[in-house]
């Protein structure tokens, strides 16, 4: 029922919509509307601007926005919500930031209340009319359950009920091996698909959809020679790139175990580190890999972490874990606050003996075939990792470890990725005599490197992708 007197029109919202959030949120009627669109291209806007309208037209809406963390959910309100309503009466709205945070519409009590898909507890026990989820890309990569067991039974209540899935997709396969979720609501959106509902409807738009973007500022990534064609296809066409035979890494590369390597065969107990500058949710996060290595090559990952720390957290972290596992080295990527770690840390641990070196990614020791950018710098360690020579401590992190792994260069995240390439990257520049030589060729034939491996070789690539990933989560 439409209010007299905060009818959209009298409220004076100024919206403007660009063609295509015109058409998914004010001309598509079916139930579940899927958006898998380019970086920029107005998908999280158009879903702002469309509750606002809603909660402004209507009573007694209940409405849930699911993002990736609350500290996304408190950088959306500032940079999107909060600079709408604040041309707003104030009447009109209400600003809780509690935990977890709602938005409410007192006049014809309407609600907004958002929560985190990193605790899907907190999700269900209401019903709702409205629902987005954000960010859909890294939700349902990250956790491919909080759909189907968390907000799908939020709206039993509600027949006329609506749901959004918008953000950047995030390949085909998802980290658990099986089909990635969003790509799966895609397919069922898409009338030339066989698994077509009609409950659903797809859209896909570029990065050039939105028309007050500056066009040339995106010619300038399309140029961008460090961008990959695939990379591009994901994050500026919003395109689901078939990551089943663009990945670089195969899972079975990396080996679980339970038992390390006895005192008298390691050679070298190090750390590695790759920095970030903050907490939010938007930006990378911090990881820190603990690694043996023995005197006949072989890499044992012992243990791993990776947070969003600001920089007095993330050196409290470093100097608990130098405390828990007995390094003789702690090499750190020299970029962003790499820097000030080093210099924070080379006083200290030169007193207990444990050397800090400042690993450069862009450096000659880091470049394959010339080039130094993350893939490339990936693709030189795949020869090595091919002979089957990592094993990873098996523990709960291991999901997340390999997962960031398989899902490479299209994963959200690849903090993990980089500590690995410049374990074995700065591992093969400080061999012991017993290592195997040439270590970042390319894979030589079966007959020539795999032989002690060759039967578990053949079975693991001979099998589907989810069947190679069991056993690892």
């Amino acid at each position: 029922m439409t209010r007299p007197i905060e009818k959209v029109s009298e409220v004076n919202l100024g919206f403007e919509w660009t063609e295509y959030q015109d058409e998914a949120f004010h001309k598509a009627t079916e139930r579940y509307i899927i958006i898998p669109a380019g970086r920029q291209s107005g998908k999280t806007l158009g879903a702002v601007q469309y509750l606002i309208e809603r909660c402004l037209q209507e009573e007694n809406l209940f409405c849930l926005w699911v993002d990736v963390s609350y500290s996304q959910i408190m950088d959306l309100y500032e940079n999107y919500f909060k600079k709408i309503l604040m041309g707003l009466p104030t009447k009109l709205w209400k600003w809780k930031a509690s935990s977890p945070p709602n938005l409410e519409f007192p006049v014809g009590k309407n609600i907004i209340r958002f929560r985190s898909a990193d605790n899907p507890d907190t999700i269900v026990g209401s019903f709702y009319k409205v629902v987005i989820l954000n960010e859909a890309g890294i939700q349902l990569l990250d956790h491919p359950t909080v759909w189907g067991q968390a907000v799908s039974k939020t709206l039993l209540k509600y027949s006329d009920h609506k749901v959004f899935f918008i953000g950047t997709p995030r390949g085909t396969i998802g980290k658990d091996g099986k089909e990635n979720v969003y790509f799966s609501l895609y397919k069922k959106g898409n009338p030339n698909n066989p698994e077509y509902d009609k409950d659903y409807r797809a859209f896909q738009f570029s990065s050039y959809a939105n028309n007050f973007l500056q066009k040339e500022n995106i010619k300038l990534l399309e140029a961008d020679p460090t961008i990959t064609p695939l990379t591009q296809r994901q994050e500026l066409y919003g395109e689901f790139v078939d990551n089943t035979k663009s990945v670089i890494f195969r899972p079975e590369w990396f080996q679980t175990t339970t038992s390390l390597p006895p005192v008298t065969e390691q050679y070298k107990r190090f750390i590695t580190l790759d920095t970030a500058y903050s907490e939010k949710t938007s930006a990378d996060e911090s990881a820190c890999c603990m690694w043996i290595k023995t005197t006949d090559g072989r890499y044992y990952l012992v243990d791993c972490w990776h947070d969003r720390l600001e920089f007095p957290r993330l050196l409290a972290k470093v100097r608990y874990t130098l405390q828990n596992f007995s390094a003789d080295y702690m090499v750190v990527e020299d970029i962003g606050s790499g820097k000030s770690l080093v210099q924070n840390l080379r006083a200290e641990l030169t007193k207990q003996k444990i050397n800090v070196v400042s690993w450069d990614p862009k450096g000659p020791e880091a470049s394959f075939l010339g080039k130094n950018d993350k893939t490339s710098r990936a693709t030189a360690i795949t020869g090595y990792l091919d002979r089957l020579m990592l094993y990873v401590y098996k523990a709960p992190w291991n999901f997340e470890y390999i997962g960031q792994h398989v899902v490479f260069p299209f994963g959200n995240h690849d903090d993990m990725v980089d500590c690995t390439t410049m374990a074995l990257q700065w591992g093969q520049m400080n061999n012991p005599t017993k290592c195997t030589k040439n270590i970042f060729q390319m894979a030589l034939p079966i007959s020539q490197s795999l032989k002690p491996y060759k039967q578990h070789y053949m079975k693991a690539y001979s099998m589907p992708l989810n069947e190679r990933l069991r056993g690892f989560n």
